[in-house]
């Protein structure tokens, strides 16, 4: 388990080190534990070492929050990760990718109206980012508004001719949606 000394107030670096590694990595419960320490770390102890600057110290934290929101999507948990985007989106505003996973998060949850809101702000933020329009476009066919989402499919492809998700998923709007091929991501 992943601790601070309480003896000395602060987190020891390696153990610091080592909850970054799991806070970055792909298996999602070592992820949680990891950024839930780093997150505890700051909070509790101040670990100024842990996130630089006051000014670096958001932009890092908010990536804390973020990954620790991943792993709860990867662990099927969207409303869990739909809070930590929300925390890492207090901490960095402009924050596009944080915009596009709380996106999907509530995509998991069927609140399309709430996963193109986010989509919306994150395309506002960086127009050319892919992955916004292909997910909104998927919310939009769910909503059963295909010529909405045949444009964003056809933007997707403009901003990414190897995007093969949305050559894929440009076939949908034409038919109801299908079970499986249609998932944000």
């Amino acid at each position: 388990a992943l601790l601070a000394s309480p003896a000395a107030g602060k987190v020891a670096p390696g153990r610091a080190d080592e909850a970054w590694r799991a806070c970055s990595g792909e298996n999602a419960d070592a992820a949680i534990a990891g950024c839930t320490f780093l997150i505890g770390s700051r909070v509790e102890a101040g670990c100024t070492f842990l996130f630089g600057s006051r000014a670096e110290a958001g932009e890092n934290l908010a990536i804390v929050w973020f990954n620790r929101g991943n792993a709860w999507r990867a662990k099927d948990e969207p409303s869990r990760a739909i809070a930590d985007y929300g925390r890492a989106l207090r901490l960095m505003p402009r924050f596009a990718g944080a915009l596009v996973n709380r996106g999907i998060a509530w995509y998991q949850l069927r609140r399309f109206d709430r996963a193109i809101a986010d989509y919306d702000a994150a395309i506002r933020l960086q127009p050319d980012l892919a992955e916004a329009h292909n997910n909104r476009a998927l919310a939009w066919h769910k909503l059963g508004d295909y010529a909405r989402a045949k444009t964003d499919f056809d933007r997707t492809i403009q901003l990414n001719q190897n995007y093969g998700n949305a050559l894929i998923n440009r076939a949908l709007p034409s038919s109801p949606p299908r079970p499986g091929r249609d998932r944000p991501n």
